[in-house]
This record gives structure tokens, C-alpha cells and sequence, in this order.
């Protein structure tokens, strides 16, 4: 999982710490088969083809994106069955 940054200003995604990150994993002999990226924003088209012709070689699968979010989990506690025979998801 890696941070591809989004400049306020400017609005403009950036690349070059995952490109370190995949770099870092290369030079401890370590081959990324997937490359998830956390964005604020959906990565472009530009963004997913500068990953994959890097230097740093991002997986020719390309990256998957992951959207940011405010929290881990909603709050709400998970829905459990009392039993695994009971057919109630609360009791």
C-alpha cells in the first residue's frame, strides 16, 4: 500500500513516493506483484502509466487504486448469531 499525495493547490497527483517505495523494495531483493495505491482522489490514466514505465518497474498489472476514508470502520458494531445454528443475526 502506498500514498500517491495529492497537491492542494495545484490539484496534481504525485508519484514519486511510491516510485521510492517500490525502488526501496527492489534493493532488498523484494518483488511487488501488486501495487496498491491510497489516493484522495481516483488515480488518472497518467498517474497509472507513469507507475508502470517508472524506473522503479511498478507490476505490469498495473496499480489498483484504494480510496481514502475517514476511518477504519463506520462505528457500528458487526452483526454476530448467538450460535452458529441460530438463524438470527442478533439476539
Amino acid at each position: 500500500m502506498s500514498l500517491v499525495p495529492v497537491l492542494g493547490v495545484v490539484g496534481e497527483q504525485k508519484t514519486k513516493p511510491t516510485q521510492h517505495s517500490v525502488a526501496t523494495l527492489r534493493s532488498l531483493g523484494l518483488s511487488p506483484h501488486l501495487l496498491a495505491c491510497r489516493s484522495q482522489e481516483p488515480l488518472s490514466d497518467a498517474v497509472r502509466e507513469k507507475l508502470v514505465r517508472a524506473p522503479s518497474r511498478a507490476p505490469a498489472a498495473g496499480p489498483r487504486a484504494a480510496r481514502e476514508a475517514s476511518a477504519v470502520h463506520d462505528g457500528r458494531r458487526p452483526r454476530r448469531r448467538c450460535s452458529a445454528r441460530c438463524p438470527q443475526t442478533t439476539c
